[in-house]
């Protein structure tokens, strides 16, 4: 749904400004009011989906193009008719049509892979909830803000009344926690492909006014994460000597979010009092979940440690060779189109999970980052 808004937004974009190629002169200029109406999908896209590469040109070409129409919209406004176009009006709208017919095919070459979730026999759901790190959470209400997006992917219940009740009630759920330069959206494809595995899997994005991670009062969930990659690439020496910060806001996050979960799945039937949890996590996350998981070692059992993988090219970004291709490309690394890369990843993740339901001791040959708390 994003990219197809994007597609959207540049294909108006296009329209709005290639219509002087064909439409009729001595005529009101009806499609000029196309040009407020794309700035305004761009805001809207934005305020959905955050800032990214795409929006962010759009919004940028969205203003050349509501400027180049600006006295267009005054002759439509005052019902006045068109006997012809300036010079000026036909360069920038050659100009913004050809940006405009760039940008979607560039959409189209860095499409993003998804995966269906009825091929892959799971269930999705998404919940939001507001509050904060220090009072807790709990649902939104009609008219309250959204301070925490609860992703969840699990495989769907037994509709067999006699395997409902020979099955064995469930005592484990992985638990993702995406690096802040990423969020739930752009690691979507490896929670899917683990949850197919036959785990109950989760992730949460957290937007709280009481855990700045930017450094600023004003900080907004639909640009926190372009900013987080823009400091990243450009003032990286400023991003390192941040990551004590960015550790303790973790593990505040994970001491308000375990046990909101526990809550939340001890109220499900097919979950028993001997729940558990499973803790993956990225990059700026690493430090803090392995130090979560040592404490808590008794509703924690075990956790994986995604930047430690040699598969994994991406760190930090979430598996944006898939999601995202284009910021994959410009970091250095190659759209994953066959999946050669995330079901690795996936599997390396079932191997370390299946050791650990297993109670197996660690061997010498483990995947180094990962733990085993029993």
């Amino acid at each position: 749904m994003r990219v197809i808004g994007e597609l959207l937004i540049f294909f108006l974009l296009f329209l709005t400004n290639s219509r002087v190629l064909y439409v009729r002169h001595e005529k009101r200029d009806a499609m000029v009011i196309l040009a407020p109406l794309s700035l305004f999908l761009v805001f809207l896209h934005i305020l959905a989906w955050g800032l990214d590469i795409y929006n962010l040109y759009a919004l940028v070409l969205s203003i050349l193009v509501l400027l180049s129409n600006f006295h267009a919209l005054f002759r439509y406004s005052e019902n006045l008719y068109i006997d012809h176009y300036s010079f000026l009006m036909i360069f920038w709208t050659i100009i913004t049509s050809i940006l405009s017919i760039g940008a979607i095919v560039v959409l189209i070459i860095f499409y993003p892979i998804n995966y269906n979730n009825k091929k892959l026999n799971i269930n999705e759901v998404t919940s939001y909830y507001e509050g904060s790190i220090r009072s807790g959470f709990t649902e939104k209400t009609v008219f309250g803000r959204t301070n925490m997006t609860l992703h969840e992917f699990s495989p769907p219940e037994s509709t067999d009344t006699a395997d409902a009740d020979a099955a064995v009630p469930e005592d484990l759920v992985v638990v993702y926690i995406a690096d802040k330069r990423s969020e739930s959206e752009y690691s979507k494809n490896y929670l899917q492909l683990l949850s197919s595995k036959g785990y109950t899997v989760c992730s949460a994005d957290i937007y709280t006014d009481d855990i700045k991670w930017l450094g600023i009062k004003a900080e907004a969930r639909f640009y926190r994460r372009m900013s987080m990659i823009i400091k990243s690439l450009f003032y990286p020496k400023d991003f390192a000597l941040n990551h004590t910060k960015y550790t303790y806001n973790t593990t505040n996050e994970l001491e308000a979010l375990i046990p909101m979960l526990q809550e939340y799945y001890s109220q499900k039937e097919q979950y028993s009092d001997s729940l558990k949890f499973f803790l993956i996590s990225d990059e700026l996350g690493s430090t803090a979940t392995e130090f979560f998981a040592k404490k808590n070692a008794d509703i924690v059992t075990g956790y994986m440690l995604l930047d430690s993988l040699t598969e994994y090219k991406t760190k930090g970004y979430g598996f944006i060779s898939q999601t995202e291709p284009l910021l994959a490309r410009i970091l250095g690394n190659d759209r994953d189109t066959k999946g050669k890369i995330i079901n690795q990843i996936v599997d390396d993740t079932d191997y370390e999970i299946q050791k650990i339901k297993e109670l197996k001791e660690i061997k010498e040959d483990d995947i180094e980052g990962t733990g085993q708390l029993f």
